[in-house]
């Protein structure tokens, strides 16, 4: 795992560069996370990449000379996914949430687009009515 971490991410980021270059952003892999997803589960769920805002319109411009390459977000799909029996929706994923459960049980998955690897975390989301924001 190491090994292949360094072989993007070492000094030599030349094939990391390549991979990134070939990003598209036209929905088409987040479609398909989509599809696996529902095969899995009918809770609510979103999707989203991490990579920041000013990388990915370098990208979709083809405009790679601006792009910050050592701060270009997180490389990996970060899938939510609400544990939580009779909602419907996940809202905003934060204190609506909260307000409709109560306590909002979320498991939450990060999968690199990079080396396979992937992290999974457990969190509840409580929202107590007497505490003030």
């Amino acid at each position: 795992m190491i090994q292949e971490t360094l072989k993007y991410f070492g000094k030599d980021r030349r094939l990391l560069k390549k991979i990134i270059q070939g990003f598209s952003f036209d929905g088409k892999k987040t479609n398909e996370w989509k599809k696996r997803i529902k095969t899995c589960t009918t809770h609510p769920f979103t999707i989203r990449n991490n990579i920041i805002d000013w990388n990915v319109k370098c990208i979709r411009d083809k405009n790679y000379r601006q792009i910050q390459w050592d701060y270009l977000g997180d490389l990996s799909w970060n899938i939510k996914i609400l544990l939580n029996s009779n909602i419907q929706s996940g809202y905003d994923w934060d204190k609506k949430l909260a307000i409709k459960c109560q306590e909002a049980r979320i498991f939450e998955i990060y999968v690199n687009y990079i080396i396979p690897a992937y992290t999974i975390n457990l969190y509840y989301i409580v929202y107590n009515k007497k505490e003030l924001l």
